[in-house]
């Protein structure tokens, strides 16, 4: 016999517990059809769905029929209950979507038939409630032909009505059409299979009307699914087996036990085997399978073991979450599903509750709620008493009260809640940034371009391994896959872009995948401050598919209201009789969310206006949301001629993990203004002039006796902070350190014979065994190697403490924490970009005033 897994979805009032009642009634698994209105229905086993008549969990139920075992998987049909459909989507080998045959195709229909799509679920169809009074099969037909595209096609108990137009769909079926006159049962299996045909059965559940010719295709035109998946398989070593699942959700059974719902996917799972994954901080865990309970309904049998292609429920896992795979066989703690939920929350409300009541246990309780829920994402805010959540709509709301009183006797409210954004690019935009911190260094350019609406976030890395190596690849995009990224305009979550890592570098053998981790974060960063900038950023909202059905004479108020709103929508469809008419379309959830009881007023309640949320789409009043919303965006120095030559941007003055050590920084002592300030102040005294005043070579006098000094100025430079932070030299350093540091003081030679003052330059010498120390002159420069032990950054703190009350110091340097305890000292920080700036461009006038002194270019040469 062979096994399937089943799912069954619907939009609300469509039948599908019925349905699913009657597949179980007739395959012999039922004695008696229980009725969801009576509140006896097999599969709604919680209190709450009896009370309110609706599905709100997913639950399992096991029967057979002919040679096939079934898992039928029931889901919630209401729109606010979508992330728990979604939750059992990647675990079916096959689906049945139910249609109301009053109704026809709404707009939540539509949501689930794309969740089928994109989940890659064979699906048969069954269209309900065909003994009501109007419902008709060809206009029903049609409008799937119309909405879902090729496939659909009418089968009877033994296969296709129509098997010419069947044939049409595949060329092979085509072939044995055209030479046999048939179409064999294994061509067609493989057709729906592959979600070329979808039969389609009409049909009475209440009734058992159809359900007999259902069962009897799922019989013929299923296959096991049993197998891997394609990224499970390539993973797979040649000869290796064990065990994998993949794990759908997280319960709790009336005794409070936990749950792990899953899908074997390959090998067999014992009884008190351990089973391994990765918990969702990365971390590796091993626990073993304490119980293994099969589900149908509200009963369970424990059974020793569950083998590939069954669902089971797992006790004794205590860090499993939905999605993840476990087991001890290739692909363990990988995430099964890592793209973006097709469906989302885009609400969030504060949760409130009595005083009496311990924050932290409340959020204890929530968090266990969440398990089950992963869509909620609690958030409690520092020394707040409150917590903020995120859900589908305010049904879930209500559900949520219930669980909190009902599992920990606590009472909860929410506020009014407020509409979650997003955030997403017009256009593609490139930038980079550095890492430095004590000589080493790490660089990386990203590229982010936008996708389609509904794409969410996608990841690559283009750069070659003798760039950045594998592992630090692995790094970059562990942190890009794993955390959120928020946009410029309101702080909200990025959707529907590629990012990748394009290009990078970084110091030989020194620097770490959290060197590079960094550059990539900044760099990310510089460019979603870049296109917020240059108009480039969009403000998405969520929007609502919607469908309407209003007697006939108020169709022309709904439209003018749909304008009104910012709603899209096709032409209206006149019913049969003449007397109503129906509108389907597309708006801002903003705008629609509380129309329907205004459909109801004007229409004195004929008309029904039903939505399901459908992704996001532009804002349409973005610029009022923005202001309202008031986010500061984070500011980052740019290089803006560097970037309009097409190169990557370089964000200089930042050092390792010092994002809070610059804010303070900026905080203090704002934005260089006290530099520049200085700079100007010793200009006047002139003790430095503009490089433009300088009208021959002058080679100032130094006397290094105590006091004298005092009037010179002294420019302090971290060396190899320098020679990282300058391309050409850095290049040079990776095949030649040594090299690297003689060509820079060669360059160092001819700058300061040229500028006024004092130089030190330090070079670090910690990590030499044995080192101890040395002191070179070159003209006006002073050449420092320091000691085993003694650190650049501690020497140059040391000068700049003992001198920085005596003379003027400009501490050359992008570390921020040797900046800051310079600029305590008195000294004027520059950054190595400020600089290398700075002595490019006295060379090029070095290279000018040579050429009028001698046209011919005859004579001394400087090299830089």
């Amino acid at each position: 016999m062979k096994e399937i897994i089943l799912g069954i979805l619907a939009d609300v009032d469509a039948g599908k517990t019925t349905l699913s009642e009657g597949l179980m009634y007739k395959s012999g698994s039922l004695r008696t059809m229980g009725r969801v209105d009576k509140g006896n229905a097999f599969l709604d086993t919680d209190e709450l769905e009896k009370k309110r008549g609706i599905t709100v969990f997913s639950k399992e139920a096991r029967f057979s029929f002919g040679n096939t075992g079934v898992t039928l998987v029931d889901t919630p049909g209401h729109g606010d209950f979508g992330g728990e459909t979604e939750r059992v989507l990647g675990i079916l080998d096959y689906g049945i979507l139910v249609i109301n045959g009053v109704d026809g195709i709404r707009s939540h229909t539509m949501t689930l038939w794309k969740m089928l799509k994109a989940y890659n679920i064979p699906v048969f169809i069954f269209v309900n409630k065909m003994d009501r009074i109007g419902t008709e099969k060809i206009p029903l037909l049609n409008q799937m032909k119309v909405s879902f595209g090729e496939g659909i096609s009418t089968f009877n108990g033994g296969g296709p009505e129509r098997m010419e137009e069947v044939a049409l769909y595949s060329e092979e079926m085509l072939e044995e059409y055209i030479s046999e006159g048939k179409i064999g049962e294994e061509k067609l299996r493989k057709a729906i299979a592959a979600g070329k045909v979808f039969p389609v059965i009409f049909g009475s559940a209440l009734k058992l009307d159809g359900v007999d010719t259902l069962l009897n295709l799922l019989d013929r035109y299923t296959t096991a699914g049993t197998m891997l998946s394609e990224r499970k398989r390539e993973s797979k070593e040649e000869g290796e087996t064990g065990f994998s699942a993949q794990v759908y959700k997280i319960t709790r059974d009336r005794q409070g036990n936990r749950l792990t719902h899953l899908k074997i996917t390959e090998g067999e799972l014992k009884i008190k085997q351990t089973v391994k994954g990765l918990n969702q901080e990365g971390e590796l865990w091993e626990e073993k399978a304490d119980q293994i309970r099969l589900y149908s309904g509200g009963a369970f049998e424990a059974v020793a073991k569950a083998s590939a292609g069954q669902v089971a429920a797992v006790t004794g896992l205590t860090q499993t979450y939905a999605g993840e795979i476990i087991g001890k066989g290739p692909g363990a703690g990988e995430a099964g599903n890592t793209s973006e939920p097709f469906l989302r929350p885009a609400l969030t409300y504060r949760m409130l509750w009595a005083e009496e009541r311990n924050t932290s246990a409340v959020m204890k309780a929530i968090g266990a709620i969440a398990e089950e829920n992963p869509g909620l994402k609690p958030l409690r805010k520092a020394g707040e008493k409150e917590i903020s959540l995120q859900v589908m709509g305010e049904l879930e709301l209500d559900i949520l009260r219930h669980l909190m009183e009902n599992r920990y006797g606590l009472q909860v409210t929410f506020d009014e809640g407020r509409i979650i954004y997003k955030e997403t690019l017009t256009e593609e935009i490139s930038a980079g940034a550095r890492w430095e911190d004590r000589g080493k260094f790490a660089r990386v350019t990203v590229l982010v371009e936008p996708l389609p609406e509904g794409s969410g976030l996608d990841f690559a890395c283009k750069v070659k391994e003798e760039k950045i190596p594998k592992p630090w690849q692995r790094v970059i995009m562990s942190y890009f896959t794993q955390k959120g990224h928020e946009g410029q305009l309101t702080g909200s979550e990025l959707t529907d872009l590629r990012i990748s890592v394009t290009d990078g570098a970084g110091s030989p053998g020194q620097v770490d995948g959290e060197g590079f981790r960094l550059a990539a974060e900044m760099a990310l960063k510089t460019a979603l401050v870049k296109a917020a900038l240059r108009g480039k950023a969009r403000l998405l909202e969520p929007m609502y598919s919607f469908y309407a059905q209003v007697p006939r004479e108020n169709m022309g108020r709904l439209m003018s209201d749909m304008d009104r709103l910012g709603g899209k929508y096709s032409l209206p469809q006149v019913s049969e009789d003449g007397q109503t008419a129906s509108l389907t379309g597309r708006g801002p959830m903003d705008n629609l969310q509380s129309y329907r009881m205004e459909v109801i007023g004007f229409t004195g309640g004929k008309g029904r206006f039903l939505t399901t949320l459908d992704g996001y789409g532009p804002c349409h009043d973005s610029e009022d949301i923005i202001s309202k919303i008031g986010f500061t965006p984070d500011e980052i120095p740019m290089d803006e001629d560097v970037e309009e030559e097409g190169k990557p941007m370089g964000w200089e003055s930042t050092s390792a993990g010092n994002a809070e050590l610059e804010e303070i920084f900026l905080r203090t002592y704002g934005k260089s203004k006290r530099d520049e300030q200085l700079l100007r102040e010793r200009a006047l005294k002139g003790t430095l002039r503009k490089s433009e005043e300088i009208t021959d070579f002058p080679q100032p006098k130094w006397k290094d006796k105590e006091g004298e000094a005092a009037a010179e100025n002294l420019t302090v430079i971290d060396g190899y902070n320098v020679i990282f932070a300058w391309d050409e030299l850095k290049e040079l350093a990776r095949e030649n350190l040594d090299g690297a540091r003689e060509a820079f003081l060669e360059m160092m030679v001819n700058y300061q014979g040229y500028k006024p003052g004092r130089y030190l330059v330090v070079f670090d010498g910690y990590k030499v065994k044995g080192g101890t120390g040395s002191k070179e002159e070159y003209e006006n420069m002073t050449v420092i190697f320091t000691k085993e032990r003694e650190t650049a950054d501690r020497f140059i703190e040391k000068t700049v403490f003992e001198r920085g009350r005596k003379q003027s110091i400009t501490l050359v340097t992008s570390d921020l924490p040797v900046q800051m305890a310079g600029m305590g000292d008195g000294a004027v920080r520059m950054s190595a970009a400020e600089f290398i700036s700075e002595m490019i461009q006295t060379s090029e006038e070095i290279r000018r005033k040579l050429a009028k002194i001698n046209p011919k270019g005859t004579g001394n040469r400087i090299k830089l």
